[in-house]
C-alpha cells in the first residue's frame, strides 16, 4: 500500500532542516541570511491563490521559527 503524504515538500524545507540543526555558530548565521531571503522571496512569488495557502502558511511559520531561533542564538 502506498503512503500518503501530509503535505508536498516545498523545495527550501530541506535548507529549513539543516539551518536548524547547524552547530556552527558562523555558519548558522549565514544560513539563517540566506533562508530569510530565500523565505522572503517566495512569500513574494506566491499569488495568494488557494493552491499557494499551504505553502504561504508553512513559509510563514518557517520564517517564525528562524526568529525564535535567531533570538535563542543570539543572531542579529
Amino acid at each position: 500500500m502506498k503512503r500518503k503524504r501530509l503535505h508536498k515538500r516545498f523545495f527550501w524545507e530541506q535548507q529549513l532542516t539543516a539551518t536548524i540543526s547547524e552547530t556552527d555558530q558562523v555558519r548558522l548565521g549565514v544560513r539563517v541570511q540566506i533562508l530569510e531571503a530565500i523565505l522572503l522571496v517566495r512569500l513574494l512569488d506566491l499569488t495568494g491563490a488557494p493552491q499557494d495557502q499551504e505553502e504561504s502558511k508553512a513559509v510563514g511559520e518557517a520564517l517564525g521559527n528562524l526568529a525564535v531561533l535567531k533570538q535563542k542564538r543570539g543572531i542579529a
